[in-house]
C-alpha cells in the first residue's frame, strides 16, 4: 500500500507486531536547509507502532539518487519508535545549494513494518547495537564493495522467500560430473523472508568480534599476509561459532552457548545472527536460478574452469598467478556476486549450515513441500556447502552439492561461514 501525506510518501507494507500500523501523522513532514551551513533538516512524527523508517529526496518529483542521500543521521535508516523525530542531511557539493529554497525539492520519507523490512541491512561489529537498514543498493553507506563490509560491519541482503515452492536438490547427472550425496529432488517451502550476508565472514570481522587470537590458526594469516583481515574465515569449526553445548542442539534447541561467537554477535549487534540452514543456503545460492549449478552444464574439467574462473575461487585458479600451485584463500568479493548480488556462494572456502548432515533423507511421500525445513533432528557431522579454493570445478560449480563436516573436531583451513537473520517481524 502506498498514500502521499503532504511532503511525505508514506510505504506502508504490511501490520507490525502487535497488530498497530505505523504511519506518519498527516501534515507532520517539514525540511529546512541553513543559509550558513547548508544542512537540511527534516521533520515527521510517526504514529501506531514501531517502523523502519528510510529517506527520499526528489526535485519535481524526481529522487537525486539514493548515492546522493547518504550521510543521514537522526531517526532514519533504523527502527524508530512513535514520536516526533527529526533527520539530518548534508547535501555534497551538487546539492548543497537552495536545495530547499524553490520549492521543487520535497522529503520523502518512507516507513516500512518490521515484518517487512527494506532490502539491505547492516550491522556494526565495533558500536554496539547499531544496525541499519537500505532499500537499495545505492543507499549503503560507503556503497556494497567498501572494505568496511569486510571488516568492521557485517552487510546482509533479505531474499524474498515468503510463500516461495521451489525445488531443492537434482537428480540429472552430466557425464564427468561430481556429485555429492543427497541431491534427491524435493519441494520446499518458505513463510519467512530473511537476510543473508553478502560476504562470508571475514578474518577481520572474527578479530573486530572475538579479538586477533581467534585469527592466529588460519592458514592465510596475518603474520604473514597484510590484506589477512579480506579473506575468508577458515579454520574454525561448527562448536566454536555456536557452542559445544546449548550450540550443538541444534534443531533440537536454538540456542547458543555463552560464549559462543554467535552469542557474542548477537550481544554485540542486539540481532540473532546464526548459520543457514541447508535449504536457506541452497535458496540463496540459486538467487531464482532453477538449474542444478551455476552455470551451463559442465561436462569436462576444461570447460568447467572457464566457465566458472570469472564466479569463483577453486581448485584451478586460486594458486599462483591464477592457477593451482600453492592454492589459497582470496578475498572476498573478488568474483562476480550471483544474481541476487551475493559473493562467493560457491569457492572460496565451504560454508557451514545449520543442519544435521544425513546420506539418504525422507520427504512427504505425496510430494507435498517441507515447510521451513530444519534438517534431521540428529546426526554426527553438520551440512557445508561447496566449495574451497582446493577443490575441483565439478564440485564448485552445483548448488545441490552436500558435503558434511565433524562439528567438534579439527578445524578445517577450507572450511568457513556466512551468517543469517531471519525475519520475524519483532
Amino acid at each position: 500500500m502506498k498514500r502521499v501525506v503532504g511532503m511525505t510518501a508514506v510505504f506502508s507494507l504490511a501490520l507490525a507486531a502487535g497488530g498497530a500500523e505505523p504511519s506518519i501523522l498527516t501534515n507532520s513532514v517539514t525540511m529546512a536547509q541553513s543559509s550558513q551551513t547548508h544542512l537540511v533538516t527534516i521533520g515527521y512524527e510517526l504514529t501506531g507502532a514501531d517502523a523502519i523508517v528510510t529517506l527520499d529526496i526528489t526535485t519535481n518529483g524526481v529522487s537525486i539518487g539514493a548515492a546522493n542521500i547518504r550521510g543521514l543521521v537522526g531517526d532514519v535508516n533504523k527502527r524508530v519508535s512513535p514520536g516526533q523525530r527529526a533527520i539530518q542531511w548534508n547535501p555534497n557539493k551538487s546539492w548543497k545549494n537552495n536545495v530547499v529554497s524553490d520549492g521543487s525539492a520535497k522529503a520523502v520519507v518512507k516507513i516500512w513494518s518490521l515484518s517487512e523490512p527494506p532490502l539491505y541491512m547492516t550491522a556494526s561489529l565495533d558500536t554496539a547495537n547499531c544496525v541499519r537498514y537500505y532499500d537499495c543498493a545505492d543507499a549503503i553507506e560507503g556503497g556494497i564493495t567498501n572494505d568496511m563490509y569486510k571488516r568492521t560491519h557485517l552487510l546482509l541482503r533479505k531474499v524474498p522467500a515468503t510463500g516461495v515452492t521451489w525445488r531443492m536438490g537434482e537428480n540429472s547427472r552430466n557425464s564427468g560430473e561430481y556429485t555429492g550425496a543427497n541431491e534427491t529432488p524435493h519441494l520446499v517451502a518458505f513463510t519467512n523472508d530473511y537476510y543473508i550476508s553478502v560476504y562470508q565472514f571475514t578474518q577481520g570481522q572474527i578479530a573486530e568480534l572475538r579479538g586477533l587470537g581467534w585469527v592466529g590458526g588460519c592458514n592465510y594469516n596475518k603474520a604473514s599476509h597484510d590484506d589477512w583481515w579480506s579473506h575468508p574465515m577458515e579454520s574454525i569449526n561448527y562448536d566454536y561459532l555456536r557452542g559445544a553445548t546449548k550450540g550443538a542442539q541444534w534443531p533440537t534447541t536454538d540456542e547458543f552457548d555463552a560464549d559462543s561467537c554467535f552469542a557474542v554477535l548477537q550481544n554485540r549487534t542486539g540481532m540473532r545472527f546464526d548459520l543457514p540452514t541447508d535449504a536457506q543456503w541452497e535458496f540463496a545460492a540459486r538467487a531464482g536460478n532453477q538449474l542444478a549449478s551455476s552455470t551451463v552444464a559442465v561436462d569436462t574439467y576444461t570447460s568447467g574452469w572457464e566457465i566458472m574462473n570469472p564466479y569463483a575461487w577453486t581448485g584451478w585458479n586460486s594458486g599462483d598467478n591464477g592457477g593451482s600451485e600453492n592454492k589459497r584463500t582470496h578475498a572476498v568479493g573478488t568474483k562476480l556476486p550471483n544474481n541476487w548480488g551475493i559473493y562467493d556462494m560457491q569457492g572460496n572456502v565451504w560454508e557451514m549450515c545449520r543442519d544435521w548432515f544425513e546420506q539418504v533423507c525422507a520427504f512427504p511421500a505425496d510430494g507435498s513441500p517441507v515447510v521451513n525445513p530444519l534438517g534431521p533432528i540428529s546426526g554426527s557431522t553438520r551440512v557445508m556447502r561447496p566449495g574451497g579454493y582446493d577443490n575441483s570445478t565439478h564440485s564448485v560449480h552445483r548448488y545441490t552439492f552436500r558435503n558434511h563436516i565433524d562439528p567438534s573436531g579439527s578445524a578445517s583451513g577450507s572450511v568457513g561461514f556466512r551468517v543469517v537473520c531471519e525475519i520475524t517481524g519483532e
